[in-house]
């Protein structure tokens, strides 16, 4: 079965694919904080969901919902801390500004090859196990560019997972792609036991015929 992580946030994604209600408008332009010029083909959705867009080549986005509740809209761009706006979907819509500001550490050159090594294999194998699981459906589970995945171990055997840029992770058991920013996750590969808090971007794939995708469907269900 599925560890706590991975199969909540697939949980969360189905339950809210299923929520539907009158279409709502969500839009807004995104800024560079310091100079306010805008910024072109930033992601901005609702965590948790595959709804959202990019912005335009006038830093403009807007898409349409017909989810209802409590969301957190996050703009995210490479090079830049991520900003997250908590809204509340009733009845009405919403335009919003984002004002992102430089991430000095994520645009600064990322050294790979120095921390490739025997332990840092280990705590990837760990992390793995805690987030993605061991079932037929986590082994087939990639994490694309877990390179840019940090760790730091405590004095408590607790170790803290950070990444330099969101994570991407394709489950081509189930048929989905999730964009993953980080803002907290600890854990304890002795009992697998742990904390988190992240911000998805869910991504259905396409099957490539109907005899994949009733076989992801039925994977689906057996998941949650």
């Amino acid at each position: 079965m599925m560890m706590k992580i991975l199969s909540t946030l697939l949980f969360s994604f189905f339950l809210f694919s299923n929520l539907a209600a009158q279409t709502i408008t969500i839009s807004g332009k995104v800024f560079e904080k310091n100079t306010k010029e805008a910024l072109v083909g930033v992601n901005v959705y609702l965590a948790g969901t595959s709804i959202g867009t990019s912005t335009d080549l006038e830093g403009n986005f807007e898409f349409e919902t017909e989810l209802k509740g409590r969301f957190d809209l996050i703009a995210s761009f490479l090079g830049f801390k991520s900003e997250r706006k908590e809204i509340i979907i009733e009845e009405r819509g919403f335009n919003l500004n984002f004002n992102l500001e430089p991430n000095l550490l994520q645009m600064e050159e990322v050294q790979i090859s120095a921390k490739m090594d025997v332990e840092w294999q280990k705590k990837l194998a760990d992390f793995k196990r805690f987030f993605l699981g061991w079932d037929s459906f986590a082994n087939e589970t990639i994490i694309e560019n877990s390179e840019m995945i940090d760790f730091k171990k405590t004095g408590s055997n607790e170790i803290i997972v950070t990444f330099q840029e969101p994570i991407s992770i394709v489950n081509n058991a189930l048929g989905y792609k999730i964009e993953l920013e980080q803002q907290k996750i600890v854990f304890n590969p002795f009992n697998h036991s742990g904390y988190w808090n992240v911000y998805p971007r869910f991504e259905e794939m396409q099957p490539e015929n109907r005899r994949l995708q009733r076989i992801w469907v039925n994977n689906r269900k057996k998941s949650i």
